[in-house]
């Protein structure tokens, strides 16, 4: 384990080991509640803050109920017992699938969210941090305070865990940065 000193403050690099995630998108009975839930709280893309107009008449292309915490881990989650953050069960398929550990996000948002290019800080005013180009338009932005009000939305230990993933995940190697907000790594 190394660690070094950079005008951000103090750094520390060292080899602890990410869940690498696959794009993926849930289907079945198991994980229908869990769709319906977050699509009835969020309406609309929670980053980009796209709302889904026709999902009055259920058309919801383009957005998906992302899981911030990856139900292909849930061995990883029963193990470590995450679901004692949850608060609101899931109707079905167990904790994983509450509410709480999700959001909807547009199609293309999801994939960058699932593959760690893309995360919140919710130890920064829920900031949006892009690991890569800035594409989007997004670095920098933060959730709304109407998603951060709802009693329903995910819980800060979630998003938590999954910035810190995408952290983990994209400041590997040689030190070579594709972050947007570097002020983010005096916490870590």
């Amino acid at each position: 384990m190394a660690e070094y000193d950079e005008d951000l403050g103090s750094i520390t690099r060292n080899d602890e080991p990410w869940l690498v995630r696959t794009v993926s998108v849930g289907s079945g009975t198991r994980v229908a509640a869990f769709h319906d839930a977050v699509r009835d709280r969020d309406g609309r893309c929670v980053i980009t803050k796209e709302v889904a107009f026709e999902a009055d008449y259920g058309f919801w292309v383009g957005f998906e109920a992302a899981h911030i915490f990856p139900l292909a881990y849930e061995r990883h989650w029963i193990d470590n017992v995450y679901s004692r953050w949850i608060a609101i069960p899931a109707a079905s398929g167990g904790s994983i699938n509450s509410v709480q550990n999700g959001i909807l996000l547009r199609s293309d948002i999801h994939q960058l969210f699932d593959s760690y290019h893309i995360a919140i800080d919710p130890d920064d005013n829920y900031k949006i941090v892009c690991f890569r180009r800035n594409g989007k338009g997004i670095a920098g932005d933060h959730l709304d305070q109407r998603f951060l009000e709802d009693p329903l939305r995910p819980v800060d230990q979630l998003l938590r865990w999954h910035f810190r993933q995408a952290v983990l995940a994209n400041m590997r190697g040689a030190g070579n940065r594709f972050l947007n907000a570097t002020s983010l790594l005096v916490r870590m």
